[in-house]
């Protein structure tokens, strides 16, 4: 029987990286990982390949630029005749007050967090459309419902992401195809101590702190679920 084949973002760090490990554990899918950093990706499919039978290959590519998703979806094509499911994890945050950003700064979140999973979720959403069958799993968070002090643009970023993914739903609920969108709490991961800011953000926010094998487990088992919007912890909302 044919393995599925699932393609991760964000797979060389976080959430996306221990979907990968997870998912490789169960040793009936062929992984696709995408990410920008070229060791750590390297590092991750030799986790795989050292522990599990799974096959997994890495993808360098920058998600922000539109080329890069154009080249990245020509080489699959060329690859793989079929693309069972997307989890897309790519994403970052930078939290500080409003007028402290600029313009650059708050395109570039939008480019990863939203432009960019919306325009390869939609060269993708085709490829299934065509081949009649296909499951995406878009990883937003609760800062797409709730928004806090200094995760203003983070926030609108997140917001903007869901929105796309619950019209989408509904445009693929006819054609084979699910759309099921994650929205997690803050989750540990090395992301908050790269800047005093998100020291100080994390602070606030550790008491709902969830981890990166929670989430992952809940990603896995809704790819059998189903289920069109999953948050997490729920007390949260």
């Amino acid at each position: 029987m044919q393995n599925s084949v699932i393609i991760i973002t964000g797979a060389s760090s976080g959430i996306g990286r221990q979907i990968a490990l997870d998912l490789a554990q169960q040793g009936k899918y062929d992984l696709i990982l995408v990410g920008r950093n070229q060791q750590r990706l390297m590092d991750v499919v030799a986790t795989i390949q050292q522990t599990t039978p799974t096959k997994a290959w890495p993808y360098r590519y920058d998600l922000s630029q539109a080329e890069q998703i154009d080249q990245f979806i020509e080489d699959i094509d060329s690859s793989f005749q079929r693309i069972d499911a997307l989890i897309a994890c790519a994403g970052y945050g930078q939290f500080k007050l409003a007028t402290e950003f600029t313009y650059q700064e708050m395109m570039a979140m939008f480019k990863v967090n939203t432009l960019g999973t919306m325009y390869l979720t939609t060269r993708l959403a085709q490829r299934m459309v065509d081949q009649g069958f296909g499951q995406i799993t878009i990883i937003a968070s609760v800062a797409g419902q709730m928004a806090t002090m200094r995760s203003n643009v983070y926030s609108a970023s997140k917001f903007a992401i869901i929105g796309y993914a619950n019209s989408l739903r509904l445009e693929l609920k006819r054609k084979g195809i699910s759309v099921t969108v994650v929205n997690p709490g803050p989750v540990a991961t090395p992301f908050f101590a790269t800047s005093p800011e998100l020291i100080t953000y994390y602070q606030k926010v550790k008491r709902f702190l969830i981890s990166p094998q929670y989430v992952s487990k809940k990603v896995i088992d809704n790819l059998c679920a189903r289920k069109a919007k999953r948050d997490y912890p729920a007390l949260l909302l």
